[in-house]
């Protein structure tokens, strides 16, 4: 699949607000089955943009989240308490 540039950069925006591949194909207009496969191989650009606009948007919600509780808010501890712990185990896969 030969995505342009243009296109890279709207996967990641897409995918930083949590947009599903089926729907970022419909967005781009192209076919959903070579979207995906080429989301799902690790060397193209693609791949790399999609993961990046997510993990960007993970790391502003967590920010955001770990402020929430450094102000007490309850709801925001526990939430923070369980990235402590997914962090933690992915790194006893290290």
């Amino acid at each position: 699949m030969n995505l342009s540039t243009e296109q890279i950069e709207l996967i990641r925006e897409y995918s930083s607000v949590f947009m599903t591949w089926q729907d970022i194909a419909i967005l781009l207009q192209v076919d959903g089955i070579e979207l995906r496969e080429e989301l799902s191989d690790p060397g193209t650009e693609a791949h790399k943009a999609y993961h990046l606009g997510k993990t960007i948007s993970n790391y502003e919600i967590s920010k955001n989240l770990v402020k929430l509780a450094k102000l007490g808010s309850p709801q925001a501890e526990i939430l923070v308490r369980e990235n402590i712990n997914r962090q933690e185990n992915a790194e006893n896969e290290l």
